[in-house]
C-alpha cells in the first residue's frame, strides 16, 4: 500500500495489514508481491520481516510512478496585444 516511517505496509490476500521495514530505502516495493515471515501479531495488524520478492511490480504500475515524479516544464511564448 505504501511506506510510512521507514516502514512499508501492505495487505494479504485475506486483506489483512501487514508492516515490514524497509530494507533499503531506495528499493520501491509498490506494486510488489512479496513473501514475509510475520513475526508479530495485533488485532488490527501484523509485523513482519522481507523473506523475498516473488513477482515485481507490472511496468505500466512503474512507469505511471516514473511519470509520477517528474516535473514538466511548458514554454511560454509573450502574446501580442491588439
Amino acid at each position: 500500500e505504501g511506506a510510512e516511517r521507514g516502514k512499508w505496509s501492505g495487505r494479504t490476500r485475506g486483506n489483512k495489514i501487514v508492516v515490514f521495514p524497509m530494507d533499503n530505502p531506495k528499493d520501491d516495493r509498490t506494486g510488489q508481491l512479496v513473501t514475509l515471515r510475520i513475526e508479530d501479531a495485533g488485532p488490527w495488524s501484523m509485523q513482519a520481516s522481507l523473506v523475498r520478492v516473488i513477482h515485481d511490480a507490472p511496468r505500466s504500475l512503474r512507469d505511471l510512478l516514473q511519470a509520477k515524479n517528474q516535473r514538466f516544464t511548458i514554454p511560454l511564448t509573450p502574446v501580442a496585444r491588439i
